[in-house]
């Protein structure tokens, strides 16, 4: 079962809510922060165990962690200090995980957030209300799917232009409806018929997640490598936008939007002349090294 940071973050957020629930029914001395942010952490590890404790849902954790422990004793600090200090956290734990894509992804989702919401926030009236949730669901996306680009573009070599459409599409429908199905499912795994019943509705709803996303595949786009360059527009555009820097510099943004747009020309042919290629098979590997087109 696959994981990410929004599940853990939800299962943590039904645990608060459950908790502070609960605190409704006791005497006002004894409701705190401390019972939510306990029953939050327990909910969130309870998930982490069931979905097998990868190393990516175990980074995830340990940033809760760090998160409730700031909570709990009441220190103010801003969004940039707290993310710094979770991969602090992480890579003192695990300094391979400098290694792994995901905690690139993962990290730069989240500074992403963080810029986006500061950088480019909606208007006062669109943060309020339940009328204003779509547009908030499609700002958020819109946001992350731009100030990914670089990073797609560093790791894939491309893009889709269709993935703001499949992720306003699939996320909420898996984080609401699949996988609270799928841990349901789980829990009540001693109860055959009422699991096998579950198990089937959460087929069925990927089913319906997955059957208009299949057409938008086709909308990958493979960039060269000046495209990383280009990718970077999005964070520096909100940057010019915020400042205004579009009125009082026009010229300069133009020669560099100009120079940006000379640096896609095709500069020949760049075939490579050497290619190695390691094959792993299980039980063994094999190294196959290429000349000019020559095994």
């Amino acid at each position: 079962m696959a994981i990410s940071g929004l599940h853990i973050g939800l299962a943590a957020l039904f645990g608060w809510l459950v908790a502070r629930g609960a605190q409704f029914f006791l005497p006002a001395r004894a409701i705190g922060v401390g019972l939510p942010l306990l029953f939050c952490w327990l909910c969130a590890a309870g998930y982490v165990a069931l979905s097998g404790a990868n190393f990516p849902a175990q980074r995830g954790l340990l940033a809760l962690t760090l998160w409730s422990v700031v909570r709990l004793r009441g220190m103010t600090q801003s969004p940039w200090q707290i993310l710094l200090w979770c991969v602090a956290l992480i890579l003192i734990t695990d300094p391979l995980a400098v290694l792994s894509n995901s905690l690139w992804l993962s990290c730069t989702a989240v500074a992403a957030l963080i810029f986006f919401f500061q950088w480019a926030p909606l208007p006062e009236r669109c943060r309020r209300g339940w009328r204003w949730c779509g547009v908030r669901w499609l700002h958020l996306q819109g946001g992350m799917t731009l100030l990914l680009l670089p990073m797609q573009c560093l790791l894939f070599h491309g893009g889709n232009p269709l993935a703001l459409a499949a992720n306003v599409w699939a996320v909420p429908l898996v984080s609401f409806i699949t996988t609270p199905l799928i841990l349901t499912a789980i829990v009540t795994g001693g109860q055959r018929w009422l699991s096998a019943q579950l198990w089937r509705m959460a087929d069925l709803s990927l089913e319906g997640v997955m059957a208009p996303l299949a057409p938008l595949q086709q909308g990958w786009l493979t960039l060269p490598g000046q495209g990383l360059v280009f990718s970077a527009v999005s964070w520096l555009g909100i940057i010019i936008w915020r400042f205004g820097w579009w009125r009082r510099y026009p010229m300069t943004l133009g020669v560099l939007a100009v120079l940006m747009l000379l640096s896609f020309r095709s500069p020949g042919t760049n075939a490579p002349r050497w290619r190695l290629d390691m094959l792993d098979v299980g039980h063994g590997l094999a190294v196959s090294i290429e000349r000019d087109g020559t095994v």
